[in-house]
């Protein structure tokens, strides 16, 4: 594997792991720019690992609508994030499909733990950009709580 490509899939290994600090610890995104994973990137990579990172939470309730409806089964959390990496890549910033479902299926073949659902990633992430994501409110990417509050006083709802 050519080090460009091994600098690329490092990058996306940073963006869940980004993600998922944002998602899971206190310190969020910014401690995690100074996780192992990110030390030794370029300024490139970690620009762009920060890009998918941000741009996955913004559109985190869209993305996991995607994946709920396509997963009869949660996958294991780093599955998760590999799937979730992939989606924001091309939903957000248009990434071509083929280049993300390459680095997420080799995400997947990376570790011992994610390697059995390889053929998953490829077939979901594969179907998504077949089908089209599906037409998912942006209201999923709202908190609930906010969501609650601007539908209470129209007596709204979905």
């Amino acid at each position: 594997m050519s080090e460009t490509n091994e600098a690329g899939i490092e990058a996306r290994i940073a963006a869940g792991v980004l993600l998922n600090a944002a998602l899971e610890r206190r310190g969020g995104m910014d401690e995690a720019l100074n996780f192992r994973e990110l030390k030794g990137l370029s300024p490139q990579d970690r620009a762009f690992a920060r890009a998918v990172a941000m741009a996955a939470l913004r559109r985190l309730g869209e993305i996991d609508a995607i994946l709920d409806r396509r997963l009869k089964k949660g996958p294991p959390l780093a599955v998760r994030t590999i799937l979730r990496v992939a989606l924001a890549q091309t939903m957000v910033l248009n990434t071509p499909d083929f280049a993300a479902v390459s680095s997420a299926v080799k995400l997947a073949e990376r570790d011992v733990k994610t390697r059995p659902y390889k053929g998953l990633v490829n077939a979901v992430l594969r179907g998504i950009g077949r089908d089209g994501p599906d037409k998912t409110a942006a209201e999923a990417n709202l908190p609930d709580w906010i969501a609650a509050r601007w539908r209470a006083p129209l007596a709204w709802t979905p």
